[in-house]
């Protein structure tokens, strides 16, 4: 891992996605990219005669902050000594959903915060996903833990998302203590002779990954059987595919990914 895409969100400048994707560069002496944007919600009224005045004024201040935000992650970056640079995104949020997938497609994962509730970085975050081919690693905003690479969990059901997952993950596999590939067995299913983890832990112990196979039999929906077993483990970071089903599903009828991505407890690196 060399090169990593960092997205800090300028309304949150507290929250912990700065200093994880920093000790995350240190730790692997990456260079750090550091970006963040400036999306206005256009006040009520806008149209009115003074609108275009008052919009002006709140993009010079977004600006004003973005720049801010970025130039003191490089400086606590050089302090660290970590090498970083800043690209800052400025436009409608149809154009910044473009413009993070391609930039995110020039460097070798992306970290990004958890979205709160009501919060439009969803978006950013599918758009990674979808459309920077590179893996996206998700800071909990509520994450407070110290940047630990111990335990990995590694979700596996067989899926390309997973595997692909795997391959973005592979330098922190390497570096983990721990591995542990999860395959989540239906109840009705626990006595099936099939271990959906053999080959999988046989490449990764080709690729110098000591991986576990743990088959966990839950009547929980597969996101917080993953959460559940996490907590126990006390693990550091959850590895896993995005989006196995259409976001649109996911959307209406529920599925890991949102689950993980609404009540994550633990930084997660999500592939689609």
């Amino acid at each position: 891992m060399h090169d990593i895409l960092v997205h800090l969100d300028i309304r949150q400048p507290h929250a912990p996605t700065a200093d994880y994707a920093m000790a995350l560069a240190a730790r692997f002496g990456a260079n750090a990219t550091v970006t963040a944007s400036a999306v206005s919600e256009l006040p009520a009224g806008y149209m009115l005669e003074g609108g275009r005045v008052l919009i002006e004024e709140m993009q010079n201040r977004d600006r004003e902050t973005v720049v801010g935000a970025l130039g003191k992650f490089v400086d606590d970056a050089r302090s660290s000594g970590v090498v970083a640079e800043t690209v800052p995104l400025e436009g409608v949020v149809a154009d910044l959903e473009r413009s993070i997938a391609e930039l995110g497609r020039h460097f070798d994962m992306s970290v990004i915060g958890q979205p709160q509730p009501g919060d439009g970085r969803m978006v950013l975050i599918e758009s990674l996903l979808f459309g920077s081919g590179r893996p996206v690693l998700i800071v909990p905003y509520a994450f407070r833990d110290m940047h630990k690479l111990d335990t990995v969990l590694v979700a596996w059901n067989g899926g390309k998302e997973a595997a692909r997952a795997i391959a973005g993950a592979m330098p922190i596999l390497k570096q983990a203590r721990s591995v542990q590939v999860i395959s989540i067995v239906e109840p009705k299913k626990r006595d099936a002779v099939d271990l959906p983890g053999f080959n999988i832990t046989r490449h990764l112990a080709r690729k110098g990954v000591n991986a576990e196979l743990k088959r966990i039999t839950s009547d929980l929906d597969p996101g917080n059987t993953l959460l559940s077993h996490a907590a126990d483990e006390g693990a550091d970071l959850l590895v896993m595919g995005a989006y196995g089903h259409s976001r649109w599903r996911e959307m209406l009828l529920g599925g890991a990914t949102r689950e993980i991505l609404q009540s994550m407890t633990l930084p997660v690196l999500m592939s689609h």
